[in-house]
């Protein structure tokens, strides 16, 4: 993550699952993760700037993805 801009929830997300993520889940978790960021989460959220991350933007993307038929526990 490059310093002295707030990275967008992508570029998190992306980091945190190769970077963090790999170190401390086991395998079939941490791709099951790597595809719910790729496929999921990054649509609907990863354009916004963490910082101005809000409960709006969670609640209208977990809004749309149970409209797309996907299960809370997904």
């Amino acid at each position: 993550l490059a310093s002295g801009r707030a990275p967008t929830v992508a570029s998190w997300l992306t980091h945190w699952h190769e970077t963090i993520a790999v170190t401390r889940l086991r395998p079939k978790t941490y791709e099951n993760y790597g595809s719910n960021i790729r496929n999921h989460l990054i649509p609907h959220l990863g354009h916004h700037r963490l910082d101005r991350l809000q409960p709006e933007h969670v609640e209208a993307a977990w809004r749309a993805l149970a409209d797309e038929g996907l299960s809370p526990a997904t």
